[in-house]
């Protein structure tokens, strides 16, 4: 798999399915979580073998961005070729509110937003 076909997935997976969140804390900010409520998982955590990785620990940091807590994880084999760069970049589409249409909806994010898009062809560009 390419980084880019993982974005596309990426997309469609949380296009048709909720990010990761707690319900309450959505309006606080720093709502996601790389284990969420029945069994939702971030983009970066979908990439974790679960047998393995600590995603209690890591969403205990103070600073949970990828980079900061990857020496937590352990990728699926099918996954481990990819960068700690490139799993950032993938992050951060999942985690940005403006990048997707329903942010909070729960069946799915709806799609991305214009500013999503645009943010999809700048990670692919740039990996």
């Amino acid at each position: 798999m390419t980084f880019a076909e993982l974005v596309d997935e990426t997309v469609e997976y949380y296009s048709n399915n909720p990010r990761s969140f707690e319900t309450a804390k959505m309006m606080s900010g720093n709502m996601c979580k790389y284990a969420g409520p029945n069994g939702q998982r971030c983009a970066a955590a979908r990439l974790c073998d679960e047998s393995v990785t600590d995603f209690e620990a890591m969403d205990s940091q103070s600073q949970p961005a990828w980079s900061d807590v990857c020496h937590m994880a352990t990728l699926k084999p099918e996954y481990a070729h990819f960068t700690t760069d490139q799993i950032q970049a993938l992050q951060s589409l999942h985690d940005s509110d403006l990048y997707w249409t329903r942010p909070y909806g729960v069946d799915g994010a709806g799609g991305l937003s214009s500013i999503g898009k645009q943010h999809v062809i700048r990670i692919k560009v740039d990996y």
